[in-house]
């Protein structure tokens, strides 16, 4: 009998790890599209931010 408890708990503990490890693998894998979001929408913000500014100098060259 103690036997079996022993074996379930074991068995209890390896499938407590086993989902442990895909939390973790998943939670590496949702942190690498946030950083990759994350560039993408700073690259797209310094874009923008750049196309201003030759707006702004395009506009500055006419006005002169």
């Amino acid at each position: 009998m103690a036997m079996m408890v022993f074996v379930m708990t074991v068995m209890v503990v390896v499938i407590v790890m086993e989902v442990v490890m895909l939390v973790v693998k998943v939670m590496e894998v949702v942190m690498v599209v946030m950083v990759v979001v994350m560039m993408v929408v700073m690259i797209k913000v310094i874009m923008v931010v750049i196309m201003m500014v030759m707006v702004m100098v395009v506009k500055g060259r006419w006005w002169w």
